[in-house]
């Protein structure tokens, strides 16, 4: 039985995400920051990869003295954020063939 090609398109997804990122230390938050940022998600039969960018929005709070240094106009740098951040993900099925 011959297989026709998958087109790319029927394996690509695009979305827009928002995710809120909550830093914690010892169950004591540190800091809340709120990104905004288009994702693209493909995914194959034996594999998958999403890349996405997200941007740090100015809404970001800090709940101690060493989150308040590194807060800038609302948004939080350090070694926590970046003001724009890039991801690249790749996985793979574990346990066989489905």
């Amino acid at each position: 039985m011959d297989r026709e090609p998958a087109r790319l398109a029927n394996h690509i997804k695009r979305t827009v995400a928002g995710p809120m990122w909550h830093g914690q230390a010892l169950n004591e938050p540190e800091h809340s920051a709120y990104f905004l940022g288009p994702t693209l998600h493909y995914s194959a039969e034996r594999w998958w990869a999403t890349l996405g960018w997200r941007h740090q929005l100015p809404l970001t709070e800090a709940f101690n003295d060493d989150q308040q240094s590194v807060l800038v106009n609302g948004q939080i740098f350090g070694d926590e954020h970046a003001k724009d951040e890039f991801m690249l993900r790749v996985g793979f099925p574990f346990g066989g063939k489905r």
